[in-house]
């Protein structure tokens, strides 16, 4: 029997590529998401399995996602972009508002509010992949050398392995704290998983 996709979104790892680079990595994630966002837009009011092992693999992909950048892009943001630290706190802002509304969104039944939760979500994604695609990668790109963006890649690569897959928008926001934390709550999450088949 196959796996669903929903077995698939708690316990595959994340994508990852050989040598591939932080920008890279979380520009292909931005992209995932967007496909993902789209593919339950195009189900609008549907609450069949597929959409919601969809919604399932989009909040777990999101929420490591999010997980990622805040220990790996945002020192790097802070170190090397100009203003950097008025940027990485602008991104986790954002990420903030998101993994509330991830929250939201993992709490709902497939129908009404849940509808009106995905677009703002879709709205958060569409701004916050915007911003680091159009200004803080072209600038780190620039000012990082490139040896340390393939090494945040293949770290960020491993984080995915063990982060969170829901929400945990009190959990610590950056660095150590959160490089620390994040195993322990990707490993209560992956119980809560099993339990939720």
């Amino acid at each position: 029997m196959q796996p669903s996709t929903a077995d698939q979104s708690t316990t595959r790892p994340a994508p990852e590529s050989d040598g591939e680079d932080l920008l890279l990595r979380l520009t292909r994630e931005h992209r995932d998401a967007a496909g993902l966002v789209l593919a339950l837009q195009r189900r609008t009011g549907s609450g069949a399995g597929d959409s919601v092992d969809t919604a399932r693999e989009l909040i777990t992909d999101l929420v490591r996602h999010s997980v990622g950048e805040r220990i790996h892009l945002l020192p790097l943001v802070r170190r090397y972009v100009p203003d950097g630290d008025a940027a990485a706190n602008r991104i986790d802002a954002g990420q903030q508002k998101l993994e509330d509304q991830l929250q939201q969104l993992e709490r709902l039944p497939m129908k009404g509010d849940f509808w009106i939760h995905l677009k703002i979500v879709d709205a958060l994604v569409t701004q916050h992949a915007g911003e680091l695609e159009s200004h803080v990668f072209p600038a780190l790109a620039e000012a990082c050398p490139a040896e340390e963006l393939r090494d945040a890649g293949q770290r960020a690569a491993r984080t995915a392995r063990t982060a969170p897959t829901h929400p945990h928008p009190h959990a610590p926001r950056e660095g150590a704290a959160l490089a620390a934390a994040a195993p322990g709550a990707g490993l209560v999450d992956k119980v809560r998983d099993l339990f939720r088949r």
